[in-house]
């Protein structure tokens, strides 16, 4: 691999605290993640018929926000790094 391809990957290492910080901040505890990280493997249409809908759609907006801050954070230091430095 050259160096250009590990720079993502210590890009991610280097930002792990990061990203458990802003885990804290949206979801509070681990248990509040892994229940609202469930609905991503519960089909939606299961969870209308067992009248828990709004948690699934809940549940994954909020997880999928996560992912998008945390990919947004390591796009954006990749393209720093990538272009000026």
């Amino acid at each position: 691999m050259t160096t250009n391809q590990w720079i993502p990957i210590i890009l991610i290492i280097l930002n792990i605290p990061i990203f458990l910080l802003i885990g804290r901040a949206m979801f509070g505890s681990w248990s509040f993640f892994l229940s609202c990280f469930k609905w991503h493997f519960i089909p939606d249409w299961l969870s209308f018929f067992t009248g828990k809908i709004s948690d699934d759609w809940r549940g994954e907006n909020k997880t999928g926000m996560y992912f998008l801050a945390c990919l947004s954070i390591v796009l954006i230091e990749l393209i720093i790094v990538t272009n000026f430095i």
